[in-house]
Parts: C-alpha cells; sequence; structure tokens
C-alpha cells in the first residue's frame, strides 16, 4: 500500500516510537497546576531505553531502539531529548512541553533530526498516560500514539491509519529505565 504522508515515510515513522509531539497543541489534562505538579511528567524523568516492533499492514516488520531522557527545565518546560534507530535508520528527537496558565492546557512541539518544522499533534494526559493524536497525508489518514506507565515500565503503542480507518502500521515499543552508571 503507497502512503501518502505529509513528511518522508521514513522520517515519519521515526517519530512515532516516541512520546509526545506537538507545537502548541491542546492537551486535555486531569491534573491542575505548574508541569512540575503533574505525575505523568514526574513518573517520566530520568534515563530510558525503549525497544520494539512496528509492523505494515503488508507484514513488514521494523525493529525500534530509543535512548532518551526526560527532565524538567529551568524555564518551567519538560523535555525528552534523545536518539532513535529505527531499521538503518538513525535521528536525534526532542519534544518540549509546557503548560499555558491562561487556558490550563498543555502544549508541545517535537522536532527531529530530517524535519522541517515542529510537528502538531493533539495531546491528552492523566496521571499515568499520554495520548497523541495527528492527522496526517490524505483527509481521514491519523497517527496515534499511547504511552501508559505500567508498573516501573512505559509501554507505548503506535497506529497509522489511512483514509479509510484502515491499520497501515502498528506496533509496540516498551520503555525501561536505564540503570545509573
Amino acid at each position: 500500500m503507497k502512503h501518502n504522508f505529509f513528511l518522508p515515510l521514513p522520517s515519519l515513522y521515526l517519530l512515532t516510537c516516541s512520546f509526545a509531539a506537538c507545537s502548541f497543541a491542546t492537551c486535555f489534562f486531569a491534573h491542575a497546576g505548574t508541569i512540575e505538579e503533574q505525575p505523568f511528567f514526574k513518573a517520566i524523568t530520568g534515563k530510558w531505553t525503549g525497544t520494539g516492533q512496528l509492523v505494515s499492514n503488508e507484514g513488514t516488520s521494523t525493529s525500534i531502539k530509543e535512548e532518551w531522557e526526560g527532565k524538567f527545565n529551568d524555564d518551567g518546560t519538560f523535555s525528552i531529548s534523545g536518539a532513535r534507530q529505527w531499521g538503518d535508520d538513525s535521528q536525534d528527537f526532542q519534544w518540549v512541553f509546557s503548560r499555558n496558565p491562561s487556558t490550563e492546557l498543555y502544549e508541545c512541539e517535537y522536532t527531529q533530526t530530517g524535519l522541517d518544522q515542529p510537528l502538531r499533534l493533539e495531546v491528552s494526559v492523566t496521571d499515568t498516560r499520554i495520548e497523541l493524536k495527528a492527522s496526517i497525508g490524505d483527509p481521514g489518514s491519523e497517527l496515534k500514539i499511547t504511552n501508559s506507565i505500567v508498573g516501573k515500565t512505559i509501554e507505548g503503542t503506535v497506529l497509522f491509519t489511512d483514509s479509510s480507518g484502515t491499520a497501515t502500521l502498528k506496533g509496540t515499543v516498551i520503555h525501561t529505565r536505564r540503570k545509573a552508571g
């Protein structure tokens, strides 16, 4: 199946294994206050490694590996910065989250190597889960990423659908905290 995404296919796929992406996107949240008080962001602070597989609707499987760090910044934002290996391709990426005190919504900007401008997604976050959605390519095509804290891991699911709602790529990435040292 041919993909008609607005980004080159490898670049778009590479961004999916990370966490959150959006540039000043609307975000539903279950916890008021500053970003430093939000339990989800507190829980993902530190250094992590993610590994998993994404499978196309044709059955082609691609291995994913990420190393990243989540941290609170002096300017009141939370960032996730790291490197990703997607099959034979590699990229650096960064997600920067902020909370708009006027609207009480979270905002995020995602950048990566080879991406000309930040990507915008809808973001919703609770104490233990973050969900991202973006329209991509043809009208009705969508990217959905969900990351849930489960015990000491973060379980991430990725789903691309075409304009008819048919899954074109899906998979799971499990993130584990890296040991100090």
